[in-house]
């Protein structure tokens, strides 16, 4: 039979990933709830089923288990890890991690980095609801900066800044988080940080092969919004890059995590010292960590589970430049007039440009674009060409009401 890898989330930023699992001889069978609107072409199957839709995609690989010989499943999100536990269970192979929570869950999470000795914010209390969670801080006698998890949600979503930590100021965040159930946490803010740090990795085997590290910068008021990504990350000291993949290797062997992609989220308070924040079993920016590598993680992956050597590897020539993503946060309108100015805008000073505009997701009643292109790594440049494009995004958005 042939062996395929099945695909959970198939927007066009993982097509790049598909098809180089195609290429090297793989059948991917791919699994998402919106119609495809990019090439299907390097996709064996599609099937219109959510992440989050566990029992039908339990069913659906029980039928593609005729078929296929399924390597493993991936998923682009931390939402579809409940699935993807779900789908290695079915396949019944020890070799597959059948159990997710702990990347999901940011208490579980903090609990493995105690337990690794990874540094990461102090937890002020937490509670099963939100009367639960008031009576445990107000044992705490704690009122200083503090910010409020939701547990288990994904992308910043259900993350609220504290500036003075009292009982209104938590019914508050709790209310706007939009919390149906679920536990909540409250753990102390760390002030004066510039950046985020974000550390790639697959594991194959319990082995820890480091892949890329990418740092995003921030919003000075709001924290919780990226205004880029840049990958690899610019100016950090090898000493320190293996200090980070020190703690990732703590982290994983702490869990017992034996295969799989794994991304953690550190803050960096100052050089050299990094707290971690988050960790996913899926990679941060697959596309782009394509690209600096030459070599595809996903192929990797597969290659290890494969009992089949491989007769083609689609490999790519290594990018030399760092790739920067630009986040901008709009008004639907404006979506497509800003992302063909910007494109416009960045060919005629002649940057090397890959460009192109996500499917819009609403976020609220605003709507997320993303533009990735490439530019040289010399940092003056950079800072140059950052500063420029931040000013001219937020000329832009100031034009929206609704920005």
């Amino acid at each position: 039979m042939k062996e395929a890898v099945i695909y959970l989330g198939c927007s066009y930023p993982q097509m790049l990933g598909i098809k180089t699992l195609h290429q090297a001889g793989f059948a991917v069978i791919g699994c998402d709830i919106k119609r495809l609107d990019t090439d299907t072409k390097f996709l064996t199957e599609f099937h219109r089923i959510s992440a989050t839709d566990v029992s039908s995609l339990v069913a659906l690989t029980k039928d593609l288990k005729k078929r296929y010989h399924i390597l493993f499943a991936y998923g682009v999100a931390d939402f579809c890890y409940e699935a993807v536990a779900a789908i290695h269970k079915e396949l019944d192979d020890p070799a597959l991690p059948k159990e997710y929570s702990h990347f999901v869950s940011k208490i579980l999470s903090k609990h493995i980095f105690k337990t690794a000795n990874v540094p990461h914010p102090y937890l002020i209390c937490k509670g099963t609801n939100p009367e639960n969670l008031l009576s445990n801080w107000k044992l705490t006698n704690y009122e200083g900066p503090s910010v409020l998890k939701i547990d288990a949600r994904n992308n910043s979503s259900g993350v609220f800044l504290i500036q003075k930590t009292n009982s209104k100021a938590i019914l508050k965040a709790v209310q706007n988080s939009n919390y149906n159930r679920g536990h909540i946490l409250l753990e102390q803010q760390v002030l004066n940080y510039q950046r985020i740090i974000n550390v790639d990795a697959i594991v194959i085997d319990g082995s820890f092969i480091p892949l890329v590290i990418t740092s995003r910068i921030i919003d000075d008021i709001d924290k919780r919004q990226n205004l880029a990504l840049v990958q690899p990350a610019i100016d950090i000291a090898e000493q320190d890059k293996q200090k980070l993949f020190g703690y990732v290797r703590a982290i994983v062997d702490s869990i017992s995590y034996k295969f799989g992609a794994i991304t953690i989220d550190f803050i960096e308070q100052e050089p050299g010292k990094f707290i971690a924040l988050e960790m996913s079993p899926h990679f941060h920016l697959i596309r782009s960590t394509i690209w600096l590598l030459g070599w595809s993680p996903l192929v990797r992956l597969a290659e290890k589970r494969s009992k089949n050597p491989l007769t083609t590897i689609y490999s790519f020539k290594k990018i030399s430049s760092h790739i920067v993503c630009y986040h901008l946060v709009c008004d639907y309108q404006l979506q497509v007039i800003i992302v063909k100015d910007l494109i416009t805008d960045l060919i005629k000073k002649g940057e090397v440009l890959d460009g192109y505009a996500m499917f819009p997701r609403a976020i609220g009643t605003k709507y997320y674009v993303g533009i990735i292109w490439k530019v040289v790594s010399e940092k003056k440049q950079i800072r140059d060409f950052k500063k420029k494009l931040n000013t001219m995004l937020k000329s832009l958005a100031f034009k929206s009401k609704n920005a």
